[in-house]
């Protein structure tokens, strides 16, 4: 915080928390959602990246469904960061309202392993990949190296990537933003 040349930094965290904790307490109203387009998009990972890109995306009329290989959504939200940051609840109360828009979360689901990826592009309009940090090595899916350094598309034109499979990062809110950029 710049406030700490003045004289004490401003606890930014606590105040976004408070800010946070005063919207699910009030139970603010879901923005209203565009007419629907017909068009499904495939969202491969339930983590900030891939919850904001369905969320967004659902709002603009698409249908959208995320597939994750882990029961609960949130991904490192959830699997990363410890519940005296984040509390469980806390967290559980967001992931509601934001799967509550419509968005179909499909858990246990490992792309490569229970459905390929050429089986998604073809019962889909768009496949996110939203995976998540893969330790600086493009994701291999279906046996295939991915390549995920464009925001606008991958090897193939209707896979799109979002979060730190792009550039990898500790900050969900980098994440979040990446996956409002390819909505």
């Amino acid at each position: 915080c710049r406030r700490e040349v003045k004289d004490t930094p401003v606890a930014i965290r606590l105040l976004k928390r408070y800010v946070g904790d005063m919207a699910l307490a009030v139970k603010i109203a879901q923005p209203q959602k565009a007419a629907a387009l017909n068009k499904k998009i495939a969202i491969i990972g339930a983590g900030p990246a891939g919850l904001t890109a369905a969320y967004y995306l659902v709002l603009q009329g698409y249908d959208c469904v995320i597939f994750d290989d882990r029961e609960k959504a949130g991904g490192m939200l959830r699997y990363g960061v410890a519940p005296a940051r984040l509390p469980v609840d806390v967290l559980d109360a967001e992931l509601a309202s934001v799967l509550s828009v419509g968005i179909d979360y499909r858990p246990g689901v490992c792309v490569g392993r229970d459905i390929s990826l050429a089986q998604l592009r073809q019962d889909f309009d768009a496949v996110v990949l939203a995976t998540g940090n893969q330790s600086g090595d493009a994701p291999d899916i279906d046996g295939e190296k991915m390549q995920t350094n464009l925001h606008g598309g991958t090897q193939w034109p209707d896979v799109f990537a979002a979060g730190a499979i792009i550039r990898p990062t500790h900050h969900a809110v980098r994440a979040v933003g990446e996956g409002q950029a390819v909505t």
